[in-house]
């Protein structure tokens, strides 16, 4: 069985699958943050990792919410079209996707836990934003990056905007990216890995 029949077979599989089984992902999110906030009176005594950048700039942690900021921006062009003219098949896709995304950062995050990256005393967000805008060890990979980095992908996919603004909006998200690097939100790493998986995720893939 050559290697795209097998990705064909599993496109047949995931798109046959009824809707309500996407919600599982995000309820293994939910447990699983729970379980990392319960480990964090394990690690938060740990130092920081050594990271390239964020040991080479100035703790701009302070400025942890530009991150948020840049990821409304970006998903914006989504919203507004969505609200203005309601498309079930986009907001479907999208829901696959950051479904499977969820998946796969519920695993990664939770069988390597990393010490937080910020080098002053973190403090855990509560009720539903820890879901939404992380935690101390909500580490590998970065969210933020893989669904900002998804949505643009689907901007190009469905051609909601035009090729100008998807390269415009990449630019934007890659500063978000660098953004949650430099404030402390997650590490070098993380971001990395946030790339790789979504593409592969969204070339692979079609939900």
């Amino acid at each position: 069985m050559s290697d795209y029949t097998v990705i064909k077979n599993i496109n047949l599989f995931l798109n046959k699958l009824p809707l309500w089984y996407y919600l599982i992902p995000y309820i293994l999110h939910i447990i699983s943050t729970n379980l990392l906030i319960d480990k964090f009176n394990d690690v938060k005594s740990y130092k920081p990792l050594h990271d390239i950048i964020i040991s080479n700039t100035p703790d701009l942690s302070h400025y942890i919410n530009v991150s948020n900021y840049l990821f409304f921006f970006i998903a914006i062009f989504l919203i507004i079209p969505l609200y203005i003219e309601p498309n079930n098949k986009i907001f479907i896709s999208l829901f696959k996707y950051i479904s499977v995304l969820a998946l796969l950062r519920s695993i990664t995050s939770y069988v390597t836990i990393l010490p937080s990256s910020q080098t002053s005393k973190c403090k855990n967000n509560l009720g539903l934003l820890r879901y939404i805008n992380g935690h101390c060890i909500d580490k590998i990979f970065s969210g933020h990056t893989a669904t900002s980095l998804i949505i643009i992908l689907m901007y190009h996919k469905y051609n909601i905007i035009s090729k100008n603004m998807v390269y415009f909006l990449l630019g934007v998200q890659f500063l978000l990216a660098i953004s949650l690097i430099v404030t402390r939100g997650h590490y070098t790493i993380d971001v990395i890995i946030a790339y790789l998986i979504t593409i592969f995720v969204y070339f692979l893939l079609d939900l």
